[in-house]
């Protein structure tokens, strides 16, 4: 949804009551976030507007704080025509996937004992527990990440060779929008 509401504060600064209406509430069908609420700035824009824009983006982050499976981010054009959205989309296109909870289970702990696995391993395992084939395995532990199980860097392509770790992500946008190098 397009600029969905507006949010009231108090900037510090100037002691002054404020009005700050985010870009977009997307709402999601499945997983363990419920909405996210988005700011979109220009990639070469996101610096100049960062100081200007703290205390509306404080509001914004108190709101989603409030708010239980829900988070706010400022990303950027250049994000979302590259491997974040996409990334993004992949695990929640996955999220109702069903999966053998025990198999889960023994996958999870191994990758926490070992501290992470490659994208083939999980699969390659996921597999052996579960009779399944690469091709039935790879949703599966999409589904895991989606779930929170697992996670892996989505700044980056995912590919056979990609590190997975136990655990999740809090926040789906964590460092996407702080890439330094380009």
């Amino acid at each position: 949804m397009r600029e969905p509401f507006s949010i009231r504060f108090l900037e510090q600064r100037s002691g002054k009551d404020r009005v700050y209406t985010p870009d977009f509430l997307v709402s999601l069908r499945s997983g363990p976030i419920a909405e996210l609420l988005v700011e979109v700035k220009r990639h070469e824009d996101e610096r100049r507007y960062e100081l200007r824009d703290a205390a509306r983006h404080d509001a914004a982050r108190l709101w989603a704080e409030q708010r239980q499976a829900r988070y706010f981010d400022v990303i950027t054009d250049k994000w979302m025509t590259a491997v974040g959205l996409d990334q993004f989309r992949l695990i929640h296109a996955h999220a109702a996937t069903r999966f053998d909870v025990v198999v889960a289970a023994e996958i999870v702990n191994e990758i926490s004992e070992l501290g992470w696995l490659t994208t083939l391993s999980v699969c390659e395992r996921l597999g052996a527990a579960s009779g399944l084939t690469w091709n039935r395995a790879m949703p599966m532990m999409l589904a895991l990440v989606a779930a929170g199980q697992l996670r892996f860097d989505v700044r980056q392509a995912l590919t056979l060779e990609s590190p997975i770790y136990a655990g999740s992500i809090p926040n789906p946008f964590d460092d996407l929008g702080s890439d330094e190098s380009t």
